[in-house]
C-alpha cells in the first residue's frame, strides 16, 4: 500500500510541475552589469554568452509578484536556504523557490528571498564580478548588479509578427 501511495505521490507532483511549466514564460534574465542568469548542474552562475543554454530559463508565475526560476536544460529551480542564505538548485518546489518581484523607479526588477521578507530581513539576488549569484541585504538593490531586465528568445518575436 505504501508503494502505491509513494508512486501516486510522484505522479501528483509530476502533474503540478507540467501545469506549472504550461504556463510558464520562457526568458533569459539579463543584469544591468551585463550578465545573464544560468542555471545549471552545477548550480547558478552568470554569463556574458546569450546564446549559452543554460541562460534558458522558464519564469513561473506563483501568485502575485511571487514567481520561481526553472533552468530549462538542468531542469532544476533556483532556490534560497532561509536560514544560511545560501543559494542552490534543486528539482523539487517549495518556499524556498519562490521570490518576490518588484520593479525600481527605472524599470528594472529586483527579486527578493519569498522566506527572508516574511522572517523580517528581506534578501535580493546579486549578480556579482565574480559572475556568482548570491543573497544580500535588500539595500543593495541600488547597486547596478541587483537589478534585471527580462529578454525574449528570438522565437518568440516570431509568434507576434
Amino acid at each position: 500500500m505504501e508503494i502505491l501511495n509513494k508512486e501516486k505521490k510522484e505522479k501528483s507532483t509530476k502533474l503540478i510541475k507540467f501545469q506549472l511549466l504550461r504556463f510558464a514564460r520562457r526568458r533569459r534574465i539579463l543584469c544591468k552589469n551585463g550578465m545573464y542568469l544560468a542555471i545549471d548542474k552545477n548550480g547558478v552562475h552568470g554569463t556574458k554568452d546569450p546564446k549559452n543554454p543554460y541562460a534558458d530559463l522558464q519564469v513561473l508565475s506563483i501568485g502575485s509578484d511571487m514567481l520561481a526560476f526553472w533552468g530549462t536544460k538542468a531542469c532544476l529551480y533556483l532556490a534560497v536556504n532561509a536560514q544560511t542564505g545560501q543559494i542552490y538548485t534543486t528539482p523539487d518546489e517549495g518556499q524556498h523557490c519562490v521570490f518576490l518581484e518588484s520593479i525600481t523607479p527605472d524599470f528594472y526588477n529586483f527579486y527578493e528571498s519569498y522566506r527572508s521578507v516574511y522572517d523580517g530581513q528581506p534578501q535580493c539576488l546579486i549578480l556579482n564580478a565574480q559572475n556568482k549569484l548570491i543573497i544580500a541585504d535588500t539595500g543593495t538593490i541600488i547597486e547596478k548588479n541587483g537589478q534585471f531586465i527580462w529578454e525574449l528568445f528570438d522565437d518568440a518575436y516570431e509568434k507576434y509578427k
